[in-house]
């Protein structure tokens, strides 16, 4: 299955290159394209690039995008009241990152993915965000020590996904890391998405063939892969 993006930053649909430096300013806006995404009946994830740093949040904006067709949210979402209020304005899903982790303990935080049960487990999705093999917190900003392959297993109690972004092709349109996906299915029973890279819809039916999601992201806002093109792989 092919899932859309919506990168948020500034009230703006942006595409970054590896999480840092922006390279597309999209013209339409985030109800505009949400609006198409659903005409066609793509599943969108919408994340907030500015709340994971701290310094402003476009949460609202989300919210008002939420009842438009299959959109699941994330970026700043620290607690399962911020959940609480995705899913209540109509999200399907709900995004968790950096507060799923323990980096002291490098390791799960397991009291944090103990109070998002109340949310519903089906809602739940989990990023593991890879940089350079581990995985990467708080906007991308920290790398943590934390083994992907074993955390992987633990998560299948608390979460029904996995959106792993594969940050070192993040936006570069180098092609993602289909080996890695590879082991990543082989040691898990969760659904998973993979993000990070995919600049052909090759790559997207190699990912379908071991059962893995793809996120488009740069190869459709750069014009490379027409949205047309895209429609059955939804």
């Amino acid at each position: 299955m092919l899932i859309q993006c919506i990168d948020i930053e500034k009230g703006k649909i942006v595409q970054k290159v590896q999480g840092d430096k922006t390279k597309i300013i999209w013209p339409k806006s985030v109800i505009e394209q949400a609006n198409e995404f659903a005409k066609h009946g793509f599943k969108v994830d919408m994340i907030d690039l500015d709340a994971p740093k701290g310094e402003s949040s476009n949460h609202d904006l989300m919210k008002s995008a939420c009842g438009i067709g299959h959109v699941r949210v994330g970026g700043g979402l620290r607690t399962a009241e911020d959940g609480q209020k995705f899913i209540e304005a109509g999200a399907k899903g709900v995004i968790y990152s950096s507060k799923a982790y323990d980096l002291e303990k490098e390791d799960l935080n397991y009291s944090f993915l103990e109070s998002l049960a109340a949310l519903g487990r089906d809602k739940i999705i989990i990023a593991t965000d890879i940089l350079n093999g581990k995985i990467a917190v708080k906007g991308w900003k920290v790398v943590t020590n934390i083994d992907i392959f074993k955390i992987l297993p633990k998560l299948e109690n608390y979460c029904a996904e996995i959106l792993c972004h594969y940050i070192n092709n993040e936006g570069t349109m180098r092609g993602t890391n289909i080996s890695l996906y590879k082991r990543i299915r082989d040691c898990t029973n969760l659904e998973i998405t993979a993000a990070g890279g995919i600049s052909t819809l090759e790559e997207v039916e190699k990912l379908n063939e071991i059962n893995v999601n793809s996120v488009i992201g740069m190869a459709f806002y750069s014009g490379k892969i027409k949205l047309e093109d895209m429609l059955k792989y939804k």
